[in-house]
């Protein structure tokens, strides 16, 4: 009967552990290495957020443009700030058009990854650098090139984690590795 008993609460627990370490964004960065070893852009896409992807996206490629065509203006200017907001007012169409475009690029990239690039599941989970505040994580994956690039996740209702935003190096990051397989 006590082994029965010590039998039982190990399993217990050892479904406890399990249980909780799935509502994790380790294990979620797990499942995304294994959507892009098997192929499967399908359930890549549970865990990606692409609406929100792409809205950070165009918002840190429209700071970045400011940057470079107004490097040195000072932003009291009203010709400036009209030209600014002209900008501004052009992103909504331009990020409605780029969601469909962003989830077939993604798509294809998943399915485009040759055994010589393959990726193992555990590469994420190894290589990040987890910052969990409260909801949301920020996750920093770092190379041997010392290089190292950031996204976002949050927790889903359902207890797994989205990748919310990424930083446009890892975005070219991921254009450049596609390009030079191709």
């Amino acid at each position: 009967m006590c082994i029965r008993d010590s039998l039982s609460c190990l399993c217990l627990i050892g479904w406890g552990g399990y249980y909780y370490w799935q509502g994790t964004p380790r294990y979620s960065l797990y499942q995304i290495g294994k959507a892009i070893e098997n192929h499967d852009s399908k359930t890549l896409l549970l865990y990606l957020d692409v609406d929100q992807i792409v809205n950070g996206l165009a918002d840190s490629t429209f700071r970045e443009v400011e940057k470079r065509t107004f490097p040195n203006k000072s932003s009291r200017s009203p010709s400036l700030n009209n030209k600014k907001e002209l900008i501004k007012s052009l992103m909504p169409p331009v990020i409605k058009a780029l969601k469909p475009i962003l989830k077939r690029q993604i798509i294809q990239l998943v399915e485009d990854i040759g055994q010589e690039g393959k990726v193992s599941p555990l590469t994420f989970f190894i290589l990040s650098e987890i910052k969990r505040r409260g909801e949301f994580a920020e996750v920093v994956i770092k190379t041997e090139k010392n290089q190292s690039y950031t996204f976002t996740m949050a927790k889903t209702p359902d207890r797994f984690w989205k990748v919310l935003r990424i930083n446009l190096g890892l975005w070219d990051l991921l254009q450049r590795s596609k390009r030079e397989k191709g």
